[in-house]
């Protein structure tokens, strides 16, 4: 897993809005900006480092950092400062490359330049990831992520009305868990005709698309002149935008 490195002390921010301190209350949900020292015409030392290993491709690498950091600050608090990718799971250089649309060999390199010891804004643990690592994490995601059966590893696993519910709190939203559930198991469990393969990242569709128990009016009608929920393209459970 690939994570900020010094995440709470220099990118976290407080349920106000300010630099989070030891003690402060840290907001729930996905946070809406990341703290970035504003060292004006000085460049920190810290940069410098980074300047020095990444050579003449210093404001690419960091130019990909800042992206890094909205997708790791674009997590519930107990996740935040990890790399995850649109179904909440570690992300792969692929993922990101993906996720950013360039090419994977320039996060590859990006990667490597920001774990070098010499810079460390990156931490690296992708080799060290075993099965009981998978599964606390899986843990910390809660029992309705998107997590594989063990006896069944391709089987997608429903969530309950409760999970949906609470699982949209923490991502400041308020939806009717029950609604959510009864409209996916009317389909069968799927996201246009694919078959889901995260629900949170669904969750996560329905607050982009602010289509809530109480907003009946973003909705779209086609041809028919029927009710079409936001929600229906193939590529909706990509809920990451950068």
């Amino acid at each position: 897993m690939i994570e900020i490195a010094e995440w709470q002390e220099r990118y976290e921010v407080n349920s106000r809005g300010l630099e989070a301190k030891e003690g402060d209350e840290l907001r729930v949900g996905p946070l809406k900006y990341v703290r970035l020292k504003v060292h004006g015409h000085q460049q920190g030392a810290g940069y410098r480092r980074m300047k020095a290993a990444a050579g003449k491709k210093t404001m690419q690498v960091f130019g990909i950092f800042c992206k890094f950091l909205e997708i790791a600050g674009n997590q519930p608090k107990a996740l935040r400062g990890q790399l995850l990718d649109e179904h909440d799971q570690p992300a792969t250089p692929e993922a990101l490359a993906f996720i950013l649309d360039i090419p994977a060999e320039q996060i590859k390199g990006a990667i490597k330049t920001l774990t070098n010891k010499a810079v460390g804004w990156l931490l690296d643990n992708t080799d060290n990831i075993t099965q009981d690592n998978i599964t606390q994490y899986n843990t910390i995601q809660g029992a309705g992520n998107s997590q594989k059966s063990p006896e069944n590893p391709g089987k997608f696993i429903k969530p309950t009305d409760k999970e949906v519910t609470e699982y949209a709190k923490t991502i400041g939203y308020e939806l009717d868990g029950e609604r959510f559930c009864s409209h996916y198991e009317s389909n069968g469990w799927k996201v246009g005709r694919n078959p889901m393969k995260s629900w949170k990242a669904a969750v996560k569709t329905w607050k982009s698309n602010n289509y809530g128990e109480n907003n009946q009016t973003n909705r779209r009608k086609p041809k028919g002149g029927f009710d079409e929920l936001p929600y229906a393209g193939k590529n909706d459970d990509l809920t990451i935008e950068c």
